[in-house]
């Protein structure tokens, strides 16, 4: 029999990556939920805004557990890449007590136990969810898109996500843009950073895509692209039209330091039969060039804003995002010989 405390692979499937559609609910995101037997590892929420101004920001924030140890803020305010901005040392760091409360999940920083306002709160009802912390982010997004799930069942790993769209303001600055939140579930004493996907080099490229368009359109959804049967794309838009696949191709052009400047996708849609292709594009001043240096562990990660459209897009973008996990080092040369 099965013991699903083992953090086991539920079943090989040929090394296929396993998707689905997910709507996830507030009780998905407690630090004692679970997906395919295997325990949550961290729940993290992350976007990329606007303002007036076209100035660009981009946050994120890990939880693992019943503790962050912060979130980094960047900005390209200064045209020399997504660079962190100062105002992001007073992020809150340390406990988190996280509630159920009316159906929604509640998360706040434990300096609320002296019934103080806390310095960080957020809360997920399903629908909408609500970021503060103090002058620095005070944050509504909602949902627009059915979120999905992934199961890579060889190396025992899941995780779920779904995108919505944002307003708000950041250090004062009303934005608009996109919010993820997803929940990464592995086998004990592995994470995301550290498992088979990223330091095993399975991943190539991942990223969410979500544009919205002058007419009031929008489209979200992920494109995956990786080795051993790992890929997908699944863009879904705002008349309610899924374009689907998991036979995903890339070709990718590099600049300096092995960022991505252009990424090209191209993939069958399994509701159509139509050949799809998809440009990512890096924006300007747009490189995280920090990240690297601020977590030796991620050096083979070189991330990038930017925007992925269909190829032959007729209307005009709104806002658009799409900011790959892009890992430049050998596995490039192994991906580049199955496309």
């Amino acid at each position: 029999m099965l013991d699903l405390n083992k953090g086991r692979p539920l079943g090989d499937f040929g090394s296929q990556l396993l998707y689905a559609p997910y709507a996830a609910a507030p009780k998905d995101l407690h630090p004692r939920s679970t997906m395919f037997g295997l325990p949550n590892s961290a729940t993290i929420p992350w976007g990329v805004a606007r303002d007036t101004n076209g100035i660009e920001y981009c946050f994120c924030r890990e939880m693992p557990g019943y503790v962050s140890v912060g979130c980094w803020l960047m900005s390209n305010e200064g045209g020399e890449g997504m660079l962190m901005l100062p105002t992001m040392a007073g992020l809150w760091s340390g406990g988190l007590a996280i509630t159920e409360e009316d159906d929604a999940i509640i998360w706040r920083s434990t300096d609320s136990y002296s019934g103080a306002t806390p310095k960080f709160y957020a809360s997920f009802d399903g629908t909408t969810m609500i970021w503060r912390e103090g002058d620095l982010l005070d944050l509504r997004a909602q949902g627009a898109t059915t979120g999905y799930q992934i199961y890579e069942p060889t190396h025992s790993q899941g995780l779920f996500n779904f995108t919505l769209k944002l307003e708000g303001t950041i250090v004062g600055v009303p934005v608009e843009g996109w919010m993820g939140f997803n929940s990464h579930f592995q086998k004990p004493g592995v994470n995301y950073r550290i498992s088979e996907m990223v330091i095993g080099k399975q991943l190539l490229v991942w990223m969410d895509i979500a544009n919205t368009f002058a007419d009031g359109s929008w489209e979200a959804g992920p494109i995956m692209v990786g080795r051993d049967g790992m890929g997908v794309a699944c863009i879904t838009d705002s008349n309610g039209k899924v374009s689907f696949s998991r036979d995903v191709k890339c070709a990718f052009e590099l600049d300096e330091d092995d960022f991505p400047r252009r990424l090209t996708f191209t993939y069958r849609d399994a509701v159509t039969g139509e050949e799809v292709t998809r440009i990512w594009e890096q924006k300007p001043a747009a490189r995280m060039t920090d990240q690297p240096k601020m977590a030796p562990h991620l050096r083979y990660k070189r991330s990038a804003e930017g925007i992925c459209l269909r190829k032959g897009e007729n209307r005009e973008l709104r806002h658009g995002s799409a900011w790959p996990e892009f890992q430049a080092d050998e596995r490039l040369a192994h991906f580049a010989t199955q496309v």
